[in-house]
């Protein structure tokens, strides 16, 4: 398995060449940690919260998928972190795009709209 860390367009990290001690850390949907990509183009991981000596260092990687690949993120990249927000995948899941919410809160609208009405008519 390949992981790569987008720094930029044309910059990518893999762990797996040359990786320091924080290609160690593993993921988990609600990880302990963050990661920080600075201007200059450095990676910070960075603690959310307190951890205790002895706690496994985890953040969510968020894998960016190719578009064919997506349907499949379940299979290709599962997560087992158990964590109570687990998405069952290391993918980030696709962002719903603005034309569908907005068609979803126009339809909304209409039929709140359409209840007011019948309330006001009566039925």
């Amino acid at each position: 398995m390949v992981l790569l860390f987008g720094v930029s367009s044309r910059t990518y990290i893999d762990a797996a060449v040359n990786g320091g001690p924080a290609k160690r850390i593993n993921h988990s949907c609600q990880g302990n940690c963050e990661t920080h990509l600075t201007a200059r183009g450095h990676i910070f991981i960075v603690a959310r919260r307190n951890i205790k000596a002895g706690e496994e260092l985890t953040y969510d990687y968020q894998l960016e998928l190719a578009d064919e690949d997506q349907p499949q993120a379940m299979v290709l990249y599962p997560c087992h972190c158990r964590s109570l927000r687990c998405r069952g995948t290391m993918a980030a899941l696709p962002k719903p795009s603005r034309t569908s919410l907005t068609k979803a809160s126009a339809k909304k609208s209409q039929e709140k709209s359409t209840e007011r009405y019948d309330a006001r008519i009566g039925q």
